[in-house]
C-alpha cells in the first residue's frame, strides 16, 4: 500500500482502485478535481485526508 499523499494514479479516475479508511476499505474512482474517492456504487464520498492509503486491483 502506498500512502495518498505521495501519489494518486491518473488511471483511478478511469479504474476503480481499493481505498483504505479507518481499517476499511472500499472499491472507489478518484473525481475528476482529484479532491475525492466516490465509491463505486456512489453512496460513499471520501475526501483525501481521510484516505490512509490506496491499492489498484490486481486482475
Amino acid at each position: 500500500m502506498v500512502s495518498i499523499k505521495v501519489h494518486i494514479p491518473k488511471s483511478a479516475k478511469d479504474t476503480p482502485c481499493w481505498v483504505f479508511i479507518d481499517g476499511k476499505y472500499d472499491l472507489a474512482y478518484l473525481t475528476e478535481d482529484e479532491k475525492y474517492f466516490v465509491s463505486i456504487d456512489y453512496k460513499r464520498v471520501y475526501s483525501l485526508e481521510v484516505v490512509s492509503g490506496w491499492s489498484i486491483p490486481s486482475p
